[in-house]
Order: C-alpha cells, then structure tokens, then sequence
C-alpha cells in the first residue's frame, strides 16, 4: 500500500512539474507578444539567435554571420527552377526594396535567396537569376547540412519531389515565407506574400524602431 501511495505522490508532482513548465512556457510568449505594438502583431516573431552562418554567397566568397551584422536582412528560400512562388516573390520583393530605399526609416535592408537546389543552381546560375530582378539582391549556396541547419532556425522547410535518384527534372515544395533577420543578427519577424507593398513598408518602420528601442533583447 505505501508503494502505491509513493508512486502515485511521483505521479502528482512529474505532472505538477510538466503543467509548471507549460504555464511559464505560455506567460513567457503571452509577456513576449503584449510587448510588440499591436501594428507588429502577426510580423514580429519571439527574437531567436541565427546561430552559425556557413554558406557561400553568388561570387564564391564564404558568407557568414559577418553578413548579418549591423543591417537588416530578408531571408527567402527557393531554387531558381521555381515556375510560380519564386519569381513572383521576388518580383515583388523588388519592389519592396524600391520602397524601402524611400523609406529610411524602415532601417538599412540587404535581400538574400538561398538555394535548396544546389545540384542545379550552380553560383553563376543563381547570380543571373537574382541579379535579373534586382543587381543588389544576393544568393547563396551551400552544404545541405548547413542549410538546413539554417532553416531549421527559421522553422523553413523542404523537400524534392524526385521520382528516382537520378532524376534531375524535379521540382522542390519549400517554405514561401520571407524570414527578417536583424542587424544583432536575430529573427525577428516573417511575412507570406502576396503582400502590401505600402503598408509592409510602414511596419518594417515601427520593427525597427522597435529592434532600435529595445536593442539586443530584441
């Protein structure tokens, strides 16, 4: 009988712990989104550190953490076989830069398109291709190991639709979401296209003033 009440008092204070652990989890995230202003709400993310960067960017130089630091960056995923949710993204984050460029305030942003294709998307491919839609966007490359490394920071995802290993007219179902990193190298927000060019731009205003304010716990 005491062997039963012993396991039972284990039992209410494992399920004690685990409901303890729940409720700051939850306040901890109701505390974090009470603390953007309600226009960022449904932009601005918990901030979460990008972790170690190892990629290589469309000359071949290395690109690491270094390129994060001191600038706003737009991360976007895709490959440049992408028949629909590439090139319309990236028209549209054309514009999107153009705004920006108008807009100071919204903070000093650099684009950048990681392949999840690089069988295919060998440097000079991807260098054309961004370049086509805007000669300031950037495009890297990279060990598959680190790219998804760095996905999995961003909760990004994909995978290729092959019907045999050897199969090299495939397409790639990946993440469509356009990930903002900030200048102390955090995620701090995400958007889905299509978007509001305008109204973005304003909330990318207030995101800064927000990250500027509150800096590194930001």
């Amino acid at each position: 009988m005491k062997k039963h009440n012993g396991i039972s008092k284990l039992l209410v204070l494992i399920g004690t712990a685990a409901l303890s652990v729940i409720g700051i989890t939850t306040t901890m995230h109701i505390i974090h989104a009470h603390s953007f202003p309600p226009a960022l709400r449904g932009l601005a993310v918990a901030p979460k550190s990008i972790g170690q960067v190892q990629l290589v960017d469309k000359n071949g130089k290395p690109l690491d953490n270094s390129y994060f630091k001191g600038k706003w960056t737009m991360v976007f995923f895709g490959y440049t076989n992408c028949p629909d949710v590439c090139p319309s993204t990236l028209m549209q984050l054309r514009e999107l830069y153009k705004s920006i460029q108008k807009h100071p305030g919204s903070g000093d942003y650099q684009f950048l398109f990681i392949t999840v294709d690089p069988a295919r998307d060998k440097l000079p491919r991807l260098k054309s291709y961004v370049e086509y839609f805007n000669k300031n966007f950037d495009a890297a490359a990279g060990n598959m190991t680190y790219v998804k490394s760095f996905e999995k920071v961003f909760g990004a995802f994909h995978h290729y639709l092959k019907k045999s290993k050897n199969d090299m007219h495939y397409s790639v179902a990946h993440s469509a979401e356009v990930y903002i990193v900030s200048p102390n190298e955090r995620y701090v927000a995400k958007f889905l296209p299509p978007i509001n060019i305008s109204k973005l731009t304003i909330k990318l205003s207030q995101l800064n003033a927000f990250v500027q304010k509150h800096g590194s716990n930001a």
